[in-house]
């Protein structure tokens, strides 16, 4: 047997108001355009720098210590090496950014073809490294629909931020929303390697030389 009584209704239309409330604020949340970080040295396309300082510890062991690091971070690190010297060690690495994408009308979702290529410049000296992150273009693949060269633009070119949410994810002559969107993903990205990099850094873990880690 139910019983009905008169604040059956009010407690629906309380219950149904508070759920409307609830779907509107994770809309909300959804919806919230992400802003860029300011590059340190935009001309130069000098997105970061990182510097880590390491009390009593030589400028080798720190070397061998970003070495041990990238071992762990790349697949094949000697392969991403551009030059190297006593105090220097250069690498360019790609990003794989996959958040973006643009509303291609019937076709639905598309997701950008994210690849770019970032420049690691590590600079070495005791007790202390600098690392600073370029912007170096991007990877072959597409602009659009059209394919593009490596290196024929650079992720650092799209910083209009959208008017709307929904030109976040428009791509015309108009909007490069979601270039935008890739642009904050790889800053993301960077400002993680970074993080990284210096918890690599101070890993005395890593001093040691190549298979000479203890199992």
């Amino acid at each position: 047997m139910v019983i009905i009584t008169s604040y059956t209704r009010p407690i629906k239309l309380i219950l149904i108001f508070l759920l409307l409330c609830c779907s509107m604020k994770t809309i909300g949340q959804n919806e919230i355009i992400p802003n860029l970080i300011p590059y340190e040295d935009y001309d130069n396309k000098l997105f970061l720098s990182k510097i880590v300082e390491v009390d009593s510890t030589s400028m080798n062991d720190l070397i061998l210590r970003f070495k041990n690091w990238g071992s762990l971070q790349f697949i094949n690190f000697k392969e991403v090496i551009v030059s190297e010297t006593t105090n220097q060690i250069v690498i360019v690495y790609s990003t794989s950014l996959s958040r973006a994408y643009w509303n291609a009308g019937v076709l639905g979702k598309t997701l950008l073809d994210g690849k770019y290529y970032v420049r690691m410049v590590v600079q070495f000296k005791d007790n202390k490294v600098r690392a600073q992150f370029y912007d170096d273009g991007n990877v072959a693949g597409y602009l659009g629909l059209t394919p593009v060269k490596p290196r024929a633009y650079y992720i650092s070119m799209f910083t209009t931020k959208p008017s709307n949410y929904k030109d976040l994810h428009r791509l015309n002559n108009k909007s490069f929303g979601p270039y935008y969107d890739s642009h904050c993903e790889w800053q993301e990205s960077i400002i993680e390697m970074s993080k990284s990099f210096e918890a690599g850094l101070k890993n005395n873990s890593l001093n040691s030389k190549k298979n000479d880690f203890d199992f």
